[in-house]
């Protein structure tokens, strides 16, 4: 009997699944749609998703072609460098490139985490704006391909590790807004393997959160970063064990490393040295996304705002340890860091998170 009852709770399982896409039919048509859309209309991912060693694409091959084939690359600088690049992102798609084309498996996973963004995407605008059916302009804002203040834009026109990972945090903030809290906390935890600088953000944004909603308080919240850390936990070995290793063989003055860091990542760890043309123009889309909450639901408004608390924390953190207190192992750590410094803000990540809050303005429409 015991094997009867474990098929029926599967058919069950199965059941449910399926009567939960029917009833959802045509969310998951749209989601296709524009996922479709913007992959293969506005950025003709046959062509850019690709290989074509374009861009950052330059970089990232390379790297992934020398996980595929060890003996490539022998003496590169290149491979010394590789090993504290650190995500399982590469690795993992090296080993998986000897047995896929490079090109199939490149253009499938663009389309996968274009397909993760927009879903997260809409159920970040229905949840958060509940009874407007903004979701749809939601995903059709976001899939306009517009550059942002910080020179990036909304969308990248091939996969990376951080468009990958953003899909799958959208999603894990989706579910967590929905009180899915283990299945938020295990997507947010893996996407840490794939980009942490990311993944680090939303943690902490989903931390104030939950700070505000007291209802929530119970000794089973101890569970979120049991189950964040148990996800994250290859990448944080990976990163503490590496990090001791090159600080042990560091020689350099600490001013001299913080200038080479400057010259190289400049963008995604020092504020300090973005132009004031940037902070202005991002200055303009806060403004306006302040002006949208005034059309936006109390209770939104309020969810929000303790979100911000948490990059506003993480902006005065890494500011204080990469601007006016440098420290070489925090900077080295900049997966902890760089998400929290203002310039990051600027960027593609979270003109992507917070594009629910500008339909604010249409959805009262």
């Amino acid at each position: 009997m015991a094997p009867l009852s474990v098929e029926r709770r599967r058919r069950e399982f199965w059941r449910r699944v399926g009567s939960a896409i029917f009833e959802r039919r045509w969310q998951f048509v749209f989601l296709v749609l524009s996922t479709l859309l913007v992959g293969f209309g506005i950025q003709e991912g046959f062509v850019y998703a690709q290989v074509n060693n374009f861009s950052d694409q330059a970089v990232q091959l390379p790297i992934l072609y020398s996980y595929a084939d060890d003996t490539l690359f022998q003496g590169d600088i290149l491979l010394d460098a590789r090993e504290n690049y650190m995500t399982f992102f590469y690795p993992v798609l090296g080993f998986l490139s000897r047995y896929v084309p490079s090109n199939l498996l490149l253009l499938g996973l663009y389309v996968a985490s274009l397909g993760m963004t927009v879903t997260g995407m809409y159920y970040l605008a229905e949840h958060l704006f509940p009874g407007r059916h903004v979701g749809p302009i939601a995903v059709l804002l976001w899939t306009t391909w517009l550059p942002n203040p910080g020179g990036d834009f909304l969308h990248s026109s091939f996969p990376t590790h951080t468009t990958t990972a953003i899909g799958i945090q959208l999603v894990g903030l989706a579910l967590a807004l929905r009180q899915r809290h283990l299945l938020a906390a295990a997507l947010i935890g893996f996407s840490a393997n794939i980009n942490a600088m990311t993944a680090v953000s939303f943690a902490m944004v989903w931390a104030f959160l939950l700070l505000r909603e007291r209802e929530l308080w119970s000794w089973r919240l101890v569970r979120i970063p049991l189950m964040m850390g148990l996800m994250a936990s290859p990448v944080m070995i990976w990163r503490l064990v590496t990090s001791s290793a090159i600080i042990e063989e560091q020689s350099v003055p600490v001013e001299t490393f913080v200038e080479i860091m400057r010259v190289r990542l400049w963008y995604a760890i020092f504020p300090f040295s973005v132009n004031l043309q940037l902070w202005v123009l991002f200055g303009l889309v806060i403004a306006f996304w302040v002006y949208a909450a005034r059309f936006a639901p109390r209770e939104t408004n309020r969810k929000v705002l303790w979100m911000s608390q948490g990059i506003v924390l993480l902006g005065i953190v890494g500011t204080l340890f990469t601007e006016l207190i440098p420290v070489p192992f925090i900077i080295q750590l900049h997966w902890c860091v760089a998400p929290g410094c203002s310039t990051c803000l600027r960027r593609s990540t979270w003109p992507t998170s917070f594009t629910p809050g500008w339909v604010a303005i249409v959805g009262r429409l």
